[in-house]
């Protein structure tokens, strides 16, 4: 069931008709149904549990699925309000039962989620339907999640939210869901989280988006063996619950669609399942939801004085705007009830008043809001107290007053009768000359109404003699942290004391008479004690403390060694001077390993470069650093390449010169290199040397580096033979040029090979 917009008509298609599967069309309409079966030339197939919506894209209604006894079916319709067409999509979803499915009109196209196939297999799959064509969208839906698979679920376009909202469903044997889900632009999004509290899972349940309202409605459904009947709204993203005082019998699987009436919109339910014993418990029956009209109260102010005005005002919800009446009932006397939903009042009288108003919108429905309390207070009237009644001079004195009746904002006028006057709530005053005194107080209210009393009278008597007090402290100044004993001498005024000191250090007091502290930053202190009496009489002592800082915290590191071959075991030695003692110390031997103490070791197993740091903490927190460069090499290696040039006859005699290049690897860097040649030495990277042909020759090569540390490497190289048979060396042999040739082409690709290695960077370990 499915309202069409192009009609203005709820259609609805098939279901169960007691035992047998349905193929009629029904349309309602201001409060009837009309059977349009009889006027049809074609319908689709008898069938139940299909889906069925508007599908907003493409002005029609779109019908899919289901299934009629043992048969599954795939087939699609669309409905123009007078006839049925059936549709050829070049691709569409498998056979099944209770799917999902929802118009999108904001992205423009109808969207289908899961069901269940013939073997009871449950999709989770995502079909869109447009321009009379099916895309599966399930491979290139975008996010991290989709809903699991599952039948019966709610689904319906969430206007107000502007997404397609699914909601519970049946997940086969394993039970049910009650997770809340959003679409949109091809986005399916798990909003449960945000939706706390949520109706209980089910499936089958009633689910539609009431326009007028702008909220989604949730009705019933089915959590085996419990047939539900209880009614959810969703809006903005949250599920609340309603209880509308008439609610339809417990039942699931009933259609439910929003009709707008003519402004005057709700949503329409129809039939249902109230039995899991199909086909007992079917039901024909019709009703509408709407969100019910209420009213509340809003006063500008819950207490007021006579003669002052309060300002009423109604705050209506629901129902259906506008609204066209209002009734005030329970104002004061001298208040207008008017047709209005905003009044001023002035009360004639003080008293209590339960206030309520009655509100009827333009469908002729009414809502009475709930009672709201209105306080008008009589005039006002105060009673007043002192703490003390007698003493001697400089007697302080405490007064407080208590106010009935009358507008809150209250002035105070104190006179306590010596000429002493105080405009605050509960002053305290000094009566300084002994005498007889009378205090008295008038109050005015924010309405300017006046209250009097007078109080008892207060006794002063002669004062003592003045109260006096003397401070010392030792020492007075000194490094941190500085211990200072505090000692006070009072007399005068009325005994026993009290003592109220402050040390020059936010949160630093002490009540002692003779207090000890201790400073613990650099700074000159006031520390400061007020002596008060019984009169309440005081006197305040101060003295200076001079407190400085310690010399500066300096940290001392040290390593033996601080260099050699990895694995390096390193033992280091730390020290500080100055700030205040202890210390601790922590270290951090390459950037990664720690350790503490005065003398801790470390072994640096990979060759690298690294500063060993050392903190060091005084008592009060202050740090400083010292740092030692380690490093650690790589053992020392070296190799060379010989070069054999072509051999050739000198003075009748077969030669060849061999080129030799040097490269080395580890060890402390700036190396030097040394040969030993068969008839000779040699030094530096590259070097060379002639010798006879036909012979195997030993080379050596010795590679120091800048720590004087050595490494060898030594070849044997091979001189192939050359025949002389002249003086000059010339030879007829073709054997012998061939083998020159082959000669020259190898000594050719070594002497390339040697240029790129000798341009090569030399490796760091």
């Amino acid at each position: 069931m499915a309202y069409d917009p192009s009609i203005g008509e709820v259609v609805l298609f098939g279901g169960l008709v007691g035992s047998r599967t349905a193929d009629d069309t029904w349309v309602f309409a201001q409060g009837h149904w009309t059977n349009l079966t009889p006027t049809l030339n074609l319908s689709p197939r008898a069938r139940q549990h299909a889906g069925f919506v508007y599908d907003s894209g493409d002005a029609e209604m779109l019908l899919f699925g289901g299934h009629v006894g043992a048969t599954y079916l795939n087939d699609t319709w669309t409905f123009n309000g007078t006839a049925w067409h059936p549709v050829n999509s070049t691709a569409s979803p498998s056979p099944r039962e209770d799917l999902m499915m929802a118009d999108d009109p904001a992205d423009g196209y109808v969207v289908l989620f899961g069901g269940e196939e013939a073997s009871g297999q449950l999709f989770n799959d995502t079909w869109t339907f447009h321009g009379g064509q099916w895309t599966n969208e399930t491979s290139s839906i975008s996010g991290t999640s989709t809903p699991t698979a599952r039948e019966d679920a709610g689904f319906t376009y969430d206007g107000a939210d502007h997404y397609d909202l699914l909601f519970s469903g049946k997940a086969g044997a394993s039970g049910l869901w009650n997770d809340t889900w959003d679409y949109s632009g091809g986005v399916w999004k798990n909003i449960t989280s945000k939706t706390g509290p949520w109706p209980p899972k089910r499936e089958a349940p009633s689910l539609s988006y009431d326009a007028v309202d702008g909220r989604v409605v949730l009705f019933g459904g089915l959590h085996f063996p419990t047939i539900l009947n209880d009614t959810w709204t969703f809006v903005g993203g949250n599920w609340t619950e309603v209880s509308p005082a008439t609610v339809p019998s417990a039942r699931f699987d009933a259609p439910m669609s929003f009709y707008p009436n003519q402004g005057l919109g709700y949503a329409i339910l129809f039939g249902g399942q109230s039995s899991t014993a199909a086909p007992a418990g079917l039901l024909n029956d019709t009703w509408i939801f709407k969100v019910p009209l209420t009213v509340a109260i809003n006063l500008s102010a819950s207490k007021i004085d006579l003669g002052q005005s309060d300002n009423l005002t109604l705050e209506i919800s629901g129902g259906y705007a506008p609204y066209v009446g209002y009734q005030w009932e329970g104002l004061p006397s001298a208040c207008p009830s008017v047709n209005a939903t905003a009044l001023s009042c002035t009360p004639g009288a003080s008293g209590n008043y339960t206030i309520a108003a009655n509100v009827t919108d333009s469908g002729g429905y009414n809502g009475t809001s709930a009672p709201a309390w209105m306080l008008v207070n009589p005039d006002p009237s105060v009673t007043a107290q002192s703490n003390v009644s007698a003493g001697p001079a400089n007697l302080s004195v405490g007064f407080n007053a208590t106010i009935t009746g009358g507008t809150a904002g209250f002035a105070y006028d104190w006179l306590f009768g010596d000429g002493g006057t105080s405009t605050l709530d509960a002053p305290t005053y000094v009566y300084k000359t002994p005498g007889v005194y009378f205090a008295a107080l008038t109050v005015t209210d924010s309405r300017q109404l006046t209250a009097s009393v007078t109080l008892s009278a207060i006794n002063v008597t002669a004062a003592p003699a003045p109260l006096t007090a003397s401070i010392s402290a030792s020492p007075t100044s000194g490094t941190y942290p500085l211990t200072v004993d505090f000692s006070l001498s009072a007399s005068g005024g009325v005994a026993p004391y009290t003592y109220n000191w402050s040390f020059g250090v936010p949160g630093a007091t002490s009540a002692s008479a003779d207090p000890t502290y201790q400073y613990n930053s650099a700074g000159t202190f006031t520390a400061r004690v007020v002596v008060t009496d019984q009169t309440g009489a005081n006197v305040t002592r101060s003295v200076q403390i001079q407190v400085s800082s310690p010399s500066s915290l300096v940290a001392v590191a040290s390593a033996i060694p601080t260099s050699g071959v990895a694995p390096l075991m390193v033992t280091f030695t730390g020290g500080a001077s100055g700030g205040v003692s202890p210390y601790t110390y922590s270290w951090n031997f390459d950037g990664t390993a720690k350790g503490t103490g005065a003398a801790p070791s470390f072994l640096y197993t990979t060759p690298g470069s690294y500063s060993a740091v050392l903190t060091v903490t005084d008592s009060f927190g202050v740090q400083a650093s010292a740092s030692v460069p380690i490093t650690a090499f790589s053992k020392l290696s070296t190799s060379f390449i010989a070069m054999v040039g072509a051999p050739y006859c000198d003075q009748g005699v077969g030669v060849a010169l061999v080129t030799l290049s040097a490269s080395a690897s580890g060890g402390n860097g700036s190396d030097t290199f040394a040969w030993s040649f068969p008839n000779g030495v040699g030094t530096g990277a590259i070097a060379t040397t002639t010798v006879s042909a036909g012979y195997s020759w030993t080379i050596q090569l010795t590679t120091t580096d800048a720590g004087r540390k050595t490494a060898t490497s030594t070849q044997s190289v091979l001189v192939p033979s050359v025949s002389c048979s002249t003086a000059a060396g010339n030879t007829t042999s073709t054997g012998n040029l061939l083998i020159l040739v082959l000669i020259v082409i190898v000594g050719a690709v070594i002497a390339i090979e040697l240029v790129l290695l000798w341009r090569r960077p030399k490796k760091k370990d």
